[in-house]
């Protein structure tokens, strides 16, 4: 569904996707106190559904919110934290069962879709930026596409083929929301944030396309 994608300023808006994929372990978890105050310990605990024939072995945590799932409680299915200051904070749980099933990890993936009926490339392209960011602009504001390419990949469990153009927009400061998402994307779209050529080439975490880095020197080539 992330087909189509808009290279936006001087870097990159990314958006982080859960994977989905045919029935599988899944990830899940509560917290207590349910209203915590700055100060509270707070106890997770995981309410995982393993697949079938399975075991959940393996239990990371994000709970700083900082996208990295660097608390390992192994096989137990519990942590806590303190917070010392009131904030939203998004925490998120990775689990893995004992056949190498996992849930919880995360993809960025640019900002994009397929095309609806009598659209073209970009058409699609501003219609899915607004829906996936909120942000605005026009087909004459578009450079390209400066990128096209094919692939194959499962989302849902299904198998999809698809041929993919890539654009360039350039903004000034604006206003990212992602309350225009539709169902099955507020369903596997779990944050945003901007990267910039240095960052997604330095990174650990998993991208699509790999191309990113040079999308980003073929952007700055473009305007």
């Amino acid at each position: 569904m992330w087909a189509l994608a808009a290279a936006l300023a001087a870097a990159f808006f990314m958006l982080a996707g859960v994977a989905q994929a045919a029935p599988r372990t899944r990830a899940n978890f509560g917290f207590d106190p349910a209203a915590p105050n700055p100060g509270d310990l707070v106890t997770f605990t995981s309410t995982s559904q393993a697949a079938d024939g399975t075991t959940i072995v393996d239990y990371r945590w994000d709970l700083d919110g900082n996208g990295s799932f660097e608390t390992d409680t192994g096989s137990s299915p519990t942590a806590t934290y303190t917070y010392p200051a009131a904030a939203t904070v998004r925490v998120r749980l990775q689990v893995t069962d004992d056949a190498g099933g996992r849930d919880g990890v995360n993809h960025w993936v640019t900002i994009g879709g397929g095309t609806d009926h009598g659209e073209g490339t970009a058409q699609a392209a501003l219609r899915e930026l607004w829906e996936e960011s909120g942000i605005k602009a026009s087909v004459g504001e578009l450079i390209g596409p400066v990128w096209h390419r094919t692939t194959e990949f499962s989302f849902a469990g299904m198998r999809f083929w698809q041929e993919e153009d890539y654009y360039v927009l350039r903004v000034g400061e604006v206003q990212v929301t992602l309350a225009n998402l539709d169902p099955l994307e507020r369903d596997t779209i779990t944050g945003y944030r901007w990267w910039s050529r240095e960052e997604l080439a330095a990174t650990t975490e998993s991208f699509f396309p790999a191309e990113l880095p040079e999308l980003m020197r073929l952007a700055d080539d473009a305007s």
